[in-house]
């Protein structure tokens, strides 16, 4: 199609085509038309070409997407008789291209064309063009909005909240025309951290605004936020980091491992004051110290609302002095070792 378009576009200039002729096969200049083409296409090339009146005509419209205010469309008729022959010079066409009609053209070698500024209005509009008493079936082309022409602006976001999903959009975004953006654009937010790292945020565009919902989680602090649409970016706004709080205070559970001469912990549920465990994934420290100052840590990933760590030390050595940090802050407490959990539902 590409490459028919593209013939096209070079047989309407003028001075630039010369007589040509067409087939089933395809278009060419008179002369390259030989006596063994000429048998099996049905192509005459003794004497004048008879003068026969449009029988068929087929429109071309391109590019397929226009941007409003900036680009050009280009409609091109092919006109052809009831042998399949580009019809004469000088037959008046007119062109219905959405809400503008041209009508001042004529074909030239068998083709009108006209170049188009389009209505500034986005949307998928159908053209076509007449020639003689010959219509042509109906080319779609669409207006799309302008994104160079428009600067995004932030809604006004939240505080944002540890390990929860926090809402990021811009207000409804439309080109210097009043051209919503179509759904589907890709934009994005970037915030940077008071503590000189960067997070980018992808979002799309739906209903003219972009829109993102972030899960908060390894950030340590509040910063400035951007949103960005191509190659336009909207003024920063401050964003605070607010701290995530428990409702309670999670228990913690120590239990033996005397194949591993080692103890399990588990601390949990760990419920936030939103009213929600806090979310699968989330990062929780555990830091002990033993009656005799032995020391052990390691790291933990919340599911369920439930956080499980094994330490390296000695199960007799108890209590314990643990430390648990999580998106919820610090919270210490002494434990000493007991059942373990499956244990315990078991006797229940």
């Amino acid at each position: 199609m590409r490459t028919l378009y593209a013939l096209l576009f070079l047989l309407a200039q003028p001075g630039v085509a010369q007589e040509t002729y067409s087939d089933a096969f395809g278009i060419l200049p008179a002369d390259a038309v030989g006596q063994a083409r000429a048998s099996w296409g049905g192509v005459s090339t003794e004497g004048e070409k008879p003068a026969e009146p449009p029988q068929s005509v087929l429109t071309f419209i391109g590019p397929k997407s226009m941007v409003a205010g900036k680009d050009i469309g280009h409609a091109v008729a092919l006109v052809m008789d009831r042998f399949g022959n580009l019809v004469s010079d000088g037959i008046a066409a007119s062109f219905a291209l959405g809400p503008r009609a041209m009508s001042d053209e004529v074909t030239h070698y068998g083709i009108a064309d006209v170049q188009f500024l389009p209505d500034p209005n986005a949307g998928t509009f159908s053209g076509g063009a007449s020639v003689g008493e010959r219509q042509s079936p109906r080319a779609l082309f669409r207006v799309v909005a302008s994104i160079e022409s428009l600067s995004p602006e932030l809604e006004a976001t939240a505080s944002l909240v540890p390990e929860t999903f926090s809402r990021l959009a811009t207000r409804p975004m439309a080109d210097r025309f009043a051209n919503p953006i179509e759904d589907g654009v890709g934009a994005g937010f970037i915030l940077r951290h008071e503590d000189g790292t960067t997070s980018v945020i992808p979002a799309t565009v739906q209903e003219a605004i972009a829109e993102a919902h972030w899960l908060v989680r390894d950030v340590g602090s509040g910063g400035a936020l951007t949103a960005s649409l191509a190659d336009q970016e909207s003024a920063s706004e401050p964003v605070e980091l607010d701290p995530l709080r428990a409702a309670i205070k999670a228990p913690v559970r120590a239990w033996p491992l005397a194949d591993l001469d080692a103890v399990a912990m588990r601390v949990g549920p760990m419920t936030t004051s939103a009213g929600h465990m806090l979310s699968d994934g989330a990062i929780v420290d555990f830091s002990v110290v033993s009656a005799s100052g032995a020391r052990a840590a390691s790291t933990a990933w919340v599911q369920d609302g439930f956080a499980d760590a094994i330490l390296p030390i000695a199960p007799g050595d108890g209590p314990f002095a643990v430390s648990v940090e999580s998106a919820l802050g610090l919270a210490t407490t002494s434990v000493q070792t007991g059942l373990a959990p499956d244990v315990i539902r078991r006797a229940e």
